[in-house]
């Protein structure tokens, strides 16, 4: 192929007009020629940029990065080549005063994505590392999570959490579904998902989101920015003052607890910031496994299921069956994903003299459960409780939600009373499926149900479609719930002497194997260990 040839190629890439068979051409080349693979990159950078600077008046501060960028560029052997392209580019878009916004194939797009590492590359030869990726807690194989980004850089990935820290001292918390560019040393570009930027000092003031309805410029504070399919955005001002700008030049600044909705050439204010709609912190790694809680179920008789965790229950958490006065089905053992397990038909639950854990400290839930098809609309509370219902947020209970106005039924649900986080996968299908729910506290400590847990799902960190803010202190007074036992399984904790159960029922009817309570926030790479393997990430217990 000839150079004009090669040249016709990467602007077609460039402008987004590459057919499959052009795309597997150019994917071809790439794949035989380090150099043309490095100006493709180029090409990519330069389009993802100018995208950003045509997208607002000329000579604001993104040109400056352009330009930045083209003298970076002089200093390797194709700098006129990119200076070139860069007039050339600049003269056109001047002339169709059109934005390029990933208007690219999905074939064109797929090579982007397939050469996100060719920044990496160019960070050793004198390219800038702007920003690192500090975090995961994912799943995904995501391009350089070891290493240092640079502009240009995309992030995509489908589920889970990342954590960005910006040379700038900013750091920018991802939720998956999410596709986050890296556009300056104190800005980016989130092409649809959500994230929550931070200002870790002055370097960082200033930091702009862009997005295809407008732009977010931080004055020192925390915010979360969610962009849909449809490139409407939303901006939720966490703490302190954000300017917000439409695409069509509209300013408005918001301060802490104010919200608005931008559509590209229009915005309204919103009641008030949603807190509850964004994960604002990881959870932090904890070096070895600490103390949990273990009912494995699989006693072949008996009505003792006995703890097989080390250093939590304190010789106290043996589980006995127990069953409703007015008559019931009792417990039965049966065959679970790892050896025995037990069924519950209603009527039943176990209680245990393990008390939970209380206030505001780091814990997880993880088990298996089988809900079954014919699951009613009130048996779905009590998987796991404890704590109270007397004071505000004092309760947690684990449950599968049968509360229409909380969320939708069947869902993973934990419930703090009165606020609850609701999952999206819908259990009753009569199947096996792990799940996990994390609590973590911020860097105070302080623990909220709304931004410091997280539900997981046969492995995978769910989108929650309901979450309240309320802030966790789980009271472990037994007093208030009876003096004979603790955590309860199986059973709504709301039902004791003198309180209703109301709509949510008495029990939980359904299967349980495997469940486990730790004194810790489970991370990704644990919950995974513990579907798969039936114990902790890299610790045989």
């Amino acid at each position: 192929m000839s150079e004009e040839e090669i040249e016709k190629l990467l602007a077609e890439a460039g402008d987004g007009q590459l057919d499959e068979a052009k795309a597997a051409q150019l994917k071809d080349l790439l794949g035989r020629d380090d150099e043309l693979t490095r100006r493709f990159g180029l090409v990519v950078t330069l389009d993802r940029l100018l995208a950003l600077y045509f997208s607002r008046d000329e000579g604001q501060k993104f040109s400056q990065d352009t330009v930045q960028r083209i003298r970076l560029q002089q200093e390797v052997e194709s700098g006129e080549l990119f200076a070139s392209a860069v007039v050339e580019r600049l003269e056109r878009r001047k002339r169709k005063r059109r934005v390029w916004f990933g208007g690219i194939t999905a074939a064109a797009a797929a090579l982007v994505l397939a050469f996100i590492g060719w920044n990496e590359k160019n960070a050793d030869e004198g390219f800038p590392v702007v920003a690192t990726i500090v975090g995961s807690e994912t799943g995904a194989d995501i391009a350089g999570i070891t290493r240092g980004l640079v502009a240009g850089n995309r992030v995509v990935f489908d589920e889970g959490l990342l954590e960005v820290e910006f040379v700038t001292g900013v750091t920018v918390v991802l939720n998956g579904p999410i596709d986050f560019e890296i556009t300056g040393t104190n800005s980016g570009y989130l092409h649809h998902g959500r994230l929550v930027a931070e200002i870790g000092d002055e370097r960082g003031e200033g930091f702009t989101i862009d997005g295809a309805s407008g732009r977010l410029i931080d004055l020192g504070t925390k915010f979360g920015v969610a962009v849909e399919p449809s490139g409407e955005m939303e901006v939720h001002v966490l703490e302190g003052v954000v300017d917000a700008e439409t695409a069509s030049g509209s300013k408005t600044r918001l301060k802490k607890n104010e919200a608005m909705r931008l559509t590209g050439k229009s915005s309204r204010l919103l009641p008030k910031a949603d807190k509850g709609a964004f994960v604002t912190k990881l959870p932090p790694k904890a070096d070895s496994v600490q103390n949990y809680v273990r009912w494995s179920f699989d006693e072949e008789e008996g009505e003792i299921c006995h703890d097989t965790g080390k250093g939590l229950g304190d010789g106290k958490a043996a589980a006995r069956f127990q069953v409703d006065v007015e008559g019931g089905e009792e417990p039965k053992r049966i065959e679970g994903p790892f050896s025995g397990a037990i069924h519950l038909g209603g009527r039943a639950y176990l209680a245990s003299r393990f008390e939970g854990i209380g206030k505001t400290q780091s814990r997880s839930v993880a088990f298996w459960v089988r809900v079954p098809k014919d699951f009613g609309a009130n048996e779905g509370f009590g998987v796991v409780s404890w704590g109270s219902y007397r004071t505000t947020g004092t309760a947690w209970q684990v449950a599968i939600n049968s509360l229409e106005e909380e969320g939708l039924p069947g869902r993973l649900r934990i419930g703090t009373n009165p606020k609850e986080v609701v999952g999206h996968t819908d259990l009753r299908d009569g199947k096996w499926h792990h799940c996990a729910v994390v609590l973590y506290g911020d860097a105070e400590g302080r623990a909220s149900a709304g931004t410091h847990v997280l539900l997981y799902v046969d492995g995978r960190l769910e989108s929650t479609a309901r979450k309240s803010v309320l802030a966790v202190n789980t009271d472990l007074d037994r007093q208030l719930n009876r003096d004979d036992h603790g955590a309860w399984i199986g059973r709504n904790l709301a039902y004791r002497d003198g309180m209703s159960p109301g709509r949510a029922g008495k029990y939980f009817r359904g299967s349980l194997d495997e469940l486990v309570i730790c004194d810790w926030a489970l991370g990704h790479d644990d919950v995974n260990a513990l579907m798969k393997l039936n114990h902790f990430a890299g610790n045989d217990d």
